[in-house]
């Protein structure tokens, strides 16, 4: 984690040339470097090509070029992205096809790609179950008022790094199984906070059909003094449907640092559902209690105390009475009595450079209650 604070203060993209007509090459400071439970460190690096040819009706295009290589498996990954933005199109339709390897999160809730500019929501990388993917995908973009969309269709080939018991490594010499398949995504997300993401999806040799829908909010309103923040997530999918389109309901429970959309209790792979829903709601003060700063030691203080009530539920379709099911080799369990924690803290007690730095502390209230809170790190960045 600390590793990574100083890189976001760059933001997503480094411009690195800039020419006429708009054009403009980036360097992609999200690839430079990442984290995951399989690979542990991935380094790498990506580029970003914007330009507006002659005679194109005002179209604009956009190339992609990223390379990462994982310390722990010595795999090479990579894909090449183009798209274009049709200048004439009033709703901004943009079409874009990508080709490459990489590795995805089996059952994600991911509604969309992580940034390193946000430091709460990287539960991700704590992500060991992953499937190897060649991938293609073809898909276009637009506006409906200020409401994003989106469809694609992806094809793969494949197999998953992980079995019911451990991750497998092919420098180890284990058999990745073949896990080919192909998806049709649509995806929705409004200015109020809505995302939506609904696919259809079939995979093979072992042949099945399944959907999925996810749902997420995330608001914050004003209540002055107060500022309230709202995050729900909910998903459904239907009866045997393969182990990667279900939802992986583990959380951070082994990492002192506070992750907002996640369980702070709850282990890594620990629970998974075929339908779910999770809740954090958070009540903060908007300004913060007092101000100090130095400027010859550059470091200062701004905390802003907080409080939270996390929530979790989630079933497995034809569970047992402990919220138990086999399916595919796994044992899984569901938190089928629910998972609530309570959470209080403060941001900002020590600011350094452009990270604030918090502290807090969580309980589990539900179903087991904690004899000791567990104590968190709190980091935002004040860009």
């Amino acid at each position: 984690m600390l590793c990574l604070l100083p890189l976001s203060a760059w933001g997503q993209r480094m411009p690195l040339w800039h020419g006429e007509g708009g054009a403009r090459l980036d360097f992609d400071a999200d690839r430079l470097w990442n984290y995951n439970g399989y690979e542990h460190s991935r380094w790498g690096g990506g580029l970003w090509l914007d330009c507006a040819p002659r005679r194109t009706n005002g179209d604009r295009l956009g190339f992609e070029l990223w390379a990462g290589y994982g310390l722990r498996d010595h795999e090479l990954k990579g894909g090449l992205g183009f798209e274009v933005k049709f200048g004439r199109s009033r709703c901004g339709l943009t079409q874009y096809i990508y080709v490459g390897r990489d590795y995805v999160a089996a059952a994600s809730r991911q509604m969309g790609s992580q940034s390193l500019l946000d430091v709460g929501g990287l539960s991700t990388l704590l992500n060991r179950r992953l499937s190897d993917r060649a991938m293609a995908v073809w898909g276009y973009r637009w506006q409906a008022g200020r409401t994003s969309m989106a469809v694609d269709a992806t094809g793969f080939a494949g197999g998953r790094l992980f079995d019911a018991t451990r991750l497998l490594y092919r420098t180890a010499g284990d058999t990745i199984a073949e896990e080919d398949g192909a998806e049709l995504n649509w995806s929705m997300r409004t200015p109020a906070g809505l995302s939506v993401r609904a696919t259809v999806a079939a995979t093979w040799p072992e042949r099945a059909l399944t959907v999925r829908l996810l749902v997420q909010y995330r608001r914050t309103f004003s209540l002055r003094p107060f500022e309230l923040g709202l995050y729900l997530q909910g998903g459904v999918t239907p009866p045997r449907t393969p182990y990667i389109y279900m939802y992986d309901l583990g959380g951070t429970a082994v990492v002192p640092f506070l992750f907002d959309r996640t369980m702070l209790s709850v282990g890594v792979n620990e629970y998974t559902a075929n339908a779910f829903g999770l809740s954090n709601v958070r009540l903060g003060l908007q300004r913060p209690l007092f101000s100090i700063w130095n400027n010859v030691l550059v470091v200062g203080s701004k905390p802003r105390p907080f409080v939270e009530a996390r929530a979790m539920w989630g079933h497995l379709w034809g569970q047992d009475g402990e919220g138990c099911l086999e399916h595919e080799g796994f044992r899984l369990q569901a938190p089928h009595r629910g998972v609530v924690e309570a959470v209080a803290g403060a941001d900002a007690l020590l600011l350094w450079g452009v990270t604030e730095w918090g502290a807090a502390v969580a309980w589990r209230v539900w179903p087991e209650a904690q004899a000791r809170p567990a104590v968190f790190f709190t980091a935002r960045l004040s860009l």
